[in-house]
């Protein structure tokens, strides 16, 4: 990061995916969590919304309201 001291950031993951079981998003959610604590960043929150297959599936769920409120944060 040519020595500036980006510690202290906050970051958050939204994500989502077909899959029925929110564990198959554990392959972004994992290394995003430890990169953020390699950087000493502060991870504020996470929205993890599964069954997200077809166009409009994400307007079924809560996900668009989560990560409303996710965003409320930064």
């Amino acid at each position: 990061m040519g020595g500036k001291d980006i510690a202290g950031k906050k970051c958050a993951l939204i994500t989502c995916c077909e899959e029925e079981d929110p564990i198959v998003m554990d392959g972004i959610r994992i290394p995003l969590e430890r990169s953020a604590a390699l950087l000493k960043w502060n991870m504020v929150g996470e929205v993890l919304v599964p069954g997200v297959l077809n166009e409009g599936d994400i307007e079924k769920t809560d996900g668009c309201q989560q990560a409303a409120a996710l965003a409320e944060k930064f």
